[in-house]
Protein backbone atom coordinates (compact mmCIF):
# COMPACT_ATOMS: atom_id res chain seq x y z
CA UNK A 1 0.00 0.00 0.00
CA UNK A 2 2.77 2.59 0.94
CA UNK A 3 6.61 2.51 -0.41
CA UNK A 4 7.85 2.48 2.92
CA UNK A 5 5.71 -0.38 4.38
CA UNK A 6 6.80 -2.96 6.54
CA UNK A 7 5.92 -6.88 6.42
CA UNK A 8 2.62 -6.60 7.92
CA UNK A 9 1.91 -10.85 7.45
CA UNK A 10 0.77 -13.62 10.40
CA UNK A 11 4.18 -14.71 11.06
CA UNK A 12 5.37 -11.54 11.56
CA UNK A 13 2.91 -10.76 14.04
CA UNK A 14 3.20 -14.10 15.70
CA UNK A 15 6.74 -13.58 16.04
CA UNK A 16 6.40 -10.19 17.88
CA UNK A 17 4.09 -11.57 20.50
CA UNK A 18 6.31 -14.64 21.55
CA UNK A 19 8.85 -11.64 22.17
CA UNK A 20 6.97 -9.18 23.77
CA UNK A 21 3.66 -11.15 25.40
CA UNK A 22 5.05 -14.71 26.05
CA UNK A 23 2.51 -15.41 28.28
CA UNK A 24 0.02 -14.93 25.08
CA UNK A 25 1.39 -16.66 22.58
CA UNK A 26 -0.24 -19.90 22.91
CA UNK A 27 -3.31 -17.94 20.97
CA UNK A 28 -3.80 -17.92 17.80
CA UNK A 29 -3.16 -15.22 15.15
CA UNK A 30 -5.59 -14.48 12.27
CA UNK A 31 -5.18 -11.61 10.08
CA UNK A 32 -8.41 -9.34 10.38
CA UNK A 33 -8.18 -6.21 7.98
CA UNK A 34 -6.74 -3.00 8.75
CA UNK A 35 -7.08 0.67 7.53
CA UNK A 36 -4.65 3.00 5.82
CA UNK A 37 -1.92 3.36 8.73
CA UNK A 38 -2.34 0.04 10.38
CA UNK A 39 -3.09 -3.76 10.29
CA UNK A 40 -4.33 -5.61 12.56
CA UNK A 41 -4.63 -9.69 13.92
CA UNK A 42 -6.91 -10.99 15.96
CA UNK A 43 -5.00 -12.53 19.20
CA UNK A 44 -7.54 -15.74 20.58
CA UNK A 45 -11.40 -14.69 21.06
CA UNK A 46 -10.30 -11.65 23.08
CA UNK A 47 -7.75 -9.47 22.18
CA UNK A 48 -6.47 -7.32 18.61
CA UNK A 49 -2.87 -6.79 17.51
CA UNK A 50 -2.76 -3.63 16.20
CA UNK A 51 0.89 -3.00 14.31
CA UNK A 52 1.49 0.40 12.46
CA UNK A 53 2.13 -0.18 8.46
CA UNK A 54 4.92 2.78 8.38
CA UNK A 55 7.70 4.01 10.46
CA UNK A 56 4.92 7.28 10.26
CA UNK A 57 2.73 5.22 11.07
CA UNK A 58 4.68 4.30 14.41
CA UNK A 59 4.77 7.88 15.51
CA UNK A 60 1.32 7.95 15.38
CA UNK A 61 0.59 5.36 17.14
CA UNK A 62 3.26 6.24 19.45
CA UNK A 63 1.30 9.40 20.29
CA UNK A 64 -1.88 7.97 20.69
CA UNK A 65 -1.18 5.85 23.45
CA UNK A 66 0.65 8.87 25.02
CA UNK A 67 -2.36 11.33 24.99
CA UNK A 68 -4.79 8.30 25.95
CA UNK A 69 -3.30 7.45 28.76
CA UNK A 70 -3.56 11.48 29.42
CA UNK A 71 -7.34 11.97 28.65
CA UNK A 72 -8.68 11.12 31.77
CA UNK A 73 -6.60 13.75 33.34
CA UNK A 74 -6.66 16.27 30.08
CA UNK A 75 -9.95 17.55 28.77
CA UNK A 76 -9.27 20.93 27.98
CA UNK A 77 -6.22 23.46 26.34
CA UNK A 78 -5.13 26.61 26.60
CA UNK A 79 -2.95 27.98 24.25
CA UNK A 80 -1.78 32.03 23.81
CA UNK A 81 -4.40 33.54 21.51
CA UNK A 82 -1.75 36.17 20.03
CA UNK A 83 0.56 33.34 19.26
CA UNK A 84 -2.54 31.65 17.45
CA UNK A 85 -3.32 34.12 15.12
CA UNK A 86 0.63 34.92 14.38
CA UNK A 87 1.67 31.79 13.61
CA UNK A 88 -2.12 31.31 11.65
CA UNK A 89 -1.25 34.12 9.33
CA UNK A 90 2.15 32.99 8.85
CA UNK A 91 1.02 29.08 7.33
CA UNK A 92 -2.35 29.76 6.24
CA UNK A 93 -1.73 31.66 2.88
CA UNK A 94 1.11 29.30 2.36
CA UNK A 95 -0.95 26.11 3.08
CA UNK A 96 -3.79 27.24 1.03
CA UNK A 97 -1.80 27.64 -1.89
CA UNK A 98 -0.36 24.17 -1.73
CA UNK A 99 -3.27 22.81 -1.20
CA UNK A 100 -5.10 24.84 -3.75
CA UNK A 101 -1.68 23.26 -6.25
CA UNK A 102 -2.42 19.61 -4.89
CA UNK A 103 -6.39 19.84 -5.50
CA UNK A 104 -5.91 21.45 -8.99
CA UNK A 105 -3.22 18.37 -9.86
CA UNK A 106 -5.34 15.75 -8.62
CA UNK A 107 -8.72 16.01 -9.98
CA UNK A 108 -7.78 15.50 -14.00
CA UNK A 109 -6.76 11.83 -12.11
CA UNK A 110 -9.60 11.27 -10.33
CA UNK A 111 -11.83 12.29 -13.52
CA UNK A 112 -9.42 9.58 -15.17
CA UNK A 113 -10.66 7.13 -12.97
CA UNK A 114 -14.16 8.21 -12.38
CA UNK A 115 -15.39 9.69 -15.54
CA UNK A 116 -19.19 9.87 -14.87
CA UNK A 117 -17.90 12.41 -11.04
CA UNK A 118 -18.72 15.94 -11.78
CA UNK A 119 -14.57 16.96 -10.76
CA UNK A 120 -15.97 20.92 -12.17
CA UNK A 121 -18.46 20.60 -9.43
CA UNK A 122 -15.32 19.49 -6.90
CA UNK A 123 -13.25 22.06 -8.05
CA UNK A 124 -16.25 24.81 -7.20
CA UNK A 125 -16.55 23.53 -3.83
CA UNK A 126 -13.04 23.89 -3.35
CA UNK A 127 -12.90 27.21 -4.91
CA UNK A 128 -15.65 28.64 -2.53
CA UNK A 129 -14.13 27.24 0.26
CA UNK A 130 -11.17 28.71 -0.06
CA UNK A 131 -13.02 32.26 -0.76
CA UNK A 132 -14.39 31.94 2.65
CA UNK A 133 -10.85 33.19 4.00
CA UNK A 134 -9.29 31.42 7.15
CA UNK A 135 -11.65 30.67 10.23
CA UNK A 136 -11.85 32.83 13.17
CA UNK A 137 -12.98 30.30 15.30
CA UNK A 138 -11.24 29.38 18.65
CA UNK A 139 -8.93 26.25 18.23
CA UNK A 140 -9.91 23.03 19.69
CA UNK A 141 -9.28 19.28 20.35
CA UNK A 142 -9.17 17.86 16.86
CA UNK A 143 -9.47 13.97 16.18
CA UNK A 144 -8.07 14.69 12.63
CA UNK A 145 -8.64 11.55 10.98
CA UNK A 146 -12.68 11.01 11.20
CA UNK A 147 -14.14 8.60 8.95
CA UNK A 148 -16.65 5.66 9.21
CA UNK A 149 -13.78 3.00 9.54
CA UNK A 150 -12.76 5.38 12.44
CA UNK A 151 -15.99 4.70 13.99
CA UNK A 152 -17.72 2.27 16.71
CA UNK A 153 -21.64 2.15 16.17
CA UNK A 154 -24.04 -0.07 18.27
CA UNK A 155 -27.72 -0.79 17.73
CA UNK A 156 -27.72 2.50 14.96
CA UNK A 157 -25.77 4.89 17.12
CA UNK A 158 -22.15 6.16 17.62
CA UNK A 159 -20.75 4.81 20.46
CA UNK A 160 -16.98 5.57 20.18
CA UNK A 161 -14.34 6.98 18.12
CA UNK A 162 -11.25 4.94 17.94
CA UNK A 163 -7.61 5.75 15.88
CA UNK A 164 -6.28 8.77 17.87
CA UNK A 165 -3.12 9.04 15.79
CA UNK A 166 -4.18 11.93 14.10
CA UNK A 167 -4.79 13.81 17.70
CA UNK A 168 -3.85 18.00 17.33
CA UNK A 169 -5.47 20.98 18.65
CA UNK A 170 -6.20 23.58 15.63
CA UNK A 171 -9.84 24.99 14.07
CA UNK A 172 -12.65 23.04 13.66
CA UNK A 173 -13.76 23.47 10.07
CA UNK A 174 -11.67 20.89 8.91
CA UNK A 175 -13.18 18.03 11.66
CA UNK A 176 -16.63 18.82 9.99
CA UNK A 177 -15.53 17.14 6.16
CA UNK A 178 -16.67 14.02 7.21
CA UNK A 179 -20.68 14.62 7.15
CA UNK A 180 -20.07 13.87 3.37
CA UNK A 181 -19.93 10.55 4.27
CA UNK A 182 -23.16 10.50 5.65
CA UNK A 183 -26.56 10.25 3.64
CA UNK A 184 -27.97 14.10 2.75
CA UNK A 185 -30.89 14.06 5.45
CA UNK A 186 -28.23 12.64 8.27
CA UNK A 187 -25.52 15.75 7.24
CA UNK A 188 -28.36 18.47 7.42
CA UNK A 189 -29.08 17.57 10.99
CA UNK A 190 -25.82 17.12 12.11
CA UNK A 191 -25.27 20.72 10.65
CA UNK A 192 -28.37 21.97 12.24
CA UNK A 193 -27.55 20.36 15.73
CA UNK A 194 -23.98 21.74 15.63
CA UNK A 195 -25.15 25.16 14.03
CA UNK A 196 -22.44 25.06 11.67
CA UNK A 197 -22.29 28.70 10.07
CA UNK A 198 -22.10 29.07 6.19
CA UNK A 199 -18.26 29.89 6.35
CA UNK A 200 -17.28 27.16 8.16
CA UNK A 201 -19.79 24.67 6.32
CA UNK A 202 -17.94 25.68 2.85
CA UNK A 203 -14.16 25.26 4.38
CA UNK A 204 -15.53 21.86 5.99
CA UNK A 205 -16.72 21.26 2.32
CA UNK A 206 -13.55 22.55 0.67
CA UNK A 207 -11.31 19.73 3.16
CA UNK A 208 -13.90 17.10 2.24
CA UNK A 209 -12.26 17.41 -1.47
CA UNK A 210 -9.35 17.98 -0.22
CA UNK A 211 -8.93 14.67 1.60
CA UNK A 212 -11.28 12.91 -1.18
CA UNK A 213 -10.03 13.56 -4.28
CA UNK A 214 -5.98 12.67 -2.53
CA UNK A 215 -7.27 9.49 -1.87
CA UNK A 216 -8.73 8.04 -4.83
CA UNK A 217 -5.65 7.49 -7.23
CA UNK A 218 -3.32 7.19 -3.80
CA UNK A 219 -5.14 4.23 -2.74
CA UNK A 220 -7.34 3.01 -6.42
CA UNK A 221 -5.21 -0.20 -6.93
CA UNK A 222 -3.49 -0.99 -3.06
CA UNK A 223 -6.54 -0.29 -1.33
CA UNK A 224 -10.14 -0.46 -3.30
CA UNK A 225 -12.17 -0.38 -0.31
CA UNK A 226 -10.79 2.88 1.27
CA UNK A 227 -10.87 4.75 -2.85
CA UNK A 228 -14.49 3.84 -3.25
CA UNK A 229 -14.99 5.60 0.37
CA UNK A 230 -13.28 8.82 -0.62
CA UNK A 231 -15.65 8.55 -4.22
CA UNK A 232 -18.63 8.36 -2.20
CA UNK A 233 -17.84 11.43 -0.40
CA UNK A 234 -16.55 13.27 -2.69
CA UNK A 235 -20.23 12.13 -4.82
CA UNK A 236 -21.91 13.94 -1.84
CA UNK A 237 -20.18 16.96 -2.27
CA UNK A 238 -20.68 17.12 -6.20
CA UNK A 239 -24.42 16.44 -5.32
CA UNK A 240 -24.52 19.23 -2.72
CA UNK A 241 -22.98 22.16 -5.29
CA UNK A 242 -25.22 20.56 -8.35
CA UNK A 243 -23.70 17.62 -9.68
CA UNK A 244 -24.96 14.10 -10.57
CA UNK A 245 -25.60 11.93 -7.87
Amino acid sequence: MHDDEVDGGVDVARRLVARERPDLAHLPVRPVGGGTDNTMHRLGDDLVLRRPRTPGAAEALAKELTWRASSGRCTTCRCSARATRERSRGTAAATSRRNTAQVRDTLPEVAALVPDLDVDALAAAWADGVARGPSTAPHVWLHGDLKPSNTIVRDGRLVAVIDLGGLSVGLPDAEHAPAWDLPAPARAAYRDALGVGDDSWARARAWAVLVGASGVPYYWRSFPAFAAECVRRLRAVAADVGGPH
